[in-house]
């Protein structure tokens, strides 16, 4: 589904190309070469069979939605670990308590970072069902990285996904024995 997401885009950009006079088969010449931004969709095999998607770059309401419909289709136990999204002005509260809704339909573990929208985000997985002792709450990235650590298990798949601003690529990082990008 991720590849699907990446035929979508590439599908529109070559649409956009060929109203430059750039000919198809120059855009299909060029796709093998393509590479997803740092922290953009990058999966990770992190040992003991735990899948990591790393989307730490950036992220929006609608981004949001379509990698948690993506991690409800994925095998195992599917751990979410969202970050604030910044810049949302007055839809802030309102974009939070859905994702943490969405989250309650699409995760069996919520790591919710952040001060009072990751907080809002908790409280709306709550208020959807979700059960309290899987969803925490964490201040930062560290303490995220900190408390996956402990709770992580064999055959997890975890999506890492949050605005640049909170520094989830910091728990990426921590988690894949990498330097933080």
């Amino acid at each position: 589904d991720v590849y699907k997401r990446q035929a979508e885009n590439l599908l529109a950009a070559a649409a956009a190309a060929s109203a430059f006079g750039i000919r198809a088969e120059q855009v299909a010449e060029t796709a093998p070469s393509l590479a997803a931004p740092e922290h953009r969709g990058r999966l990770l095999e992190i040992g003991d069979g735990i899948s990591l998607v790393d989307d730490s770059y950036n992220a929006s309401p609608l981004a949001v939605r379509r990698l948690l419909e993506l991690l409800a289709r994925a095998p195992g136990r599917r751990v979410a670990v969202l970050g604030e999204m910044y810049e949302l002005g007055d839809l802030a509260q309102e974009a939070h308590r859905h994702a943490g809704e969405q989250s309650a339909r699409a995760c069996d573990l919520l790591v919710a970072v952040g001060g009072a929208d990751a907080k809002t985000l908790a409280d709306g997985a709550r208020e959807a069902g979700f059960p309290d002792g899987l969803v925490h709450l964490v201040e930062d990235a560290d303490r995220a990285a900190d408390l996956l650590r402990s709770v992580l298990r064999p055959g997890d798949v975890v999506l890492v996904k949050g605005s640049r601003g909170v520094g989830l690529d910091r728990t990426v990082a921590a988690l894949a024995g990498e330097g933080a990008a």
